[in-house]
């Protein structure tokens, strides 16, 4: 709002089903585009992202299925179920790119400045890199072995199962290759402003909210817990 109240041109791309216009995360964006839908819809599926089990995710499901088009609410649900093979992080990078060279040889920013705010989420649970990526710190047999392991923090949490410590080990291997391969979309969208020569006009940030997990202070995920 800030930014937008000073003149700059702003996008927001959110594949965080958290972050979102749903609860107003979408405020003083000119434009604010979800990743996990196929086809862009003022219906926000986010909440059937959210849900937890078959059941919420059908309830979910049910509630927001008319409230817009059907069909492409159905799209978008096979999309971010189904059809996406990462959490949003390549189909993001390539609308970025897209969107700085449109807008490089456009008149409709008229030489304003941009603010853009680009969220990855792939640094979460599930924690499922791109192979090659995932192979950069655990042998292709411990991949195997890694995807194969329970993920749920809420059960972990609560001694519904357990994890030993090679478990955590291929777990945080996963987590790494997470943390490479959106690092090299974050490198990607460097090229970007370097090729439509942004660059050395751009302030580029990189930060986290929180960190993970896996296993220390006998906790998995972020979601429950606070340490100093």
């Amino acid at each position: 709002e800030a930014f937008q109240s000073a003149g700059y041109e702003t996008v927001g791309v959110s594949n965080n089903c958290w972050i979102t216009g749903e609860f107003g995360f979408d405020r003083g964006f000119d434009r604010f585009r979800k990743g996990w839908q196929y086809i862009q819809s003022t219906v926000d599926t986010g909440a059937i992202v959210r849900a937890h089990g078959l059941s919420e995710r059908l309830t979910a499901f049910r509630e927001q299925l008319f409230e817009g088009n059907p069909a492409v609410t159905l799209a978008n649900v096979a999309y971010e179920r189904y059809l996406c093979d990462d959490d949003g992080a390549a189909r993001t990078t390539e609308w970025v790119e897209q969107w700085l060279t449109n807008r490089q040889s456009s008149t409709d920013s008229d030489g304003r400045p941009f603010f853009l705010f680009c969220n990855y989420i792939e640094p979460h649970i599930k924690y499922d890199p791109p192979r090659e990526f995932a192979e950069q710190f655990l042998s292709p047999s411990a991949v195997d072995e890694a995807t194969q392991l329970r993920q749920d923090p809420r059960a972990f949490d609560v001694g519904d199962y357990s994890l030993t410590d090679r478990e955590c080990e291929l777990l945080r291997g996963l987590y790494r290759g997470e943390m490479a391969y959106v690092d090299s979309q974050i490198d990607r969208l460097r090229e970007s402003l370097q090729a439509t020569g942004e660059w050395e006009n751009t302030i580029f940030v990189i930060l986290g909210d929180h960190g993970e997990n896996i296993g220390e202070y006998g906790f998995f995920g972020h979601q429950y817990n606070l340490y100093q």
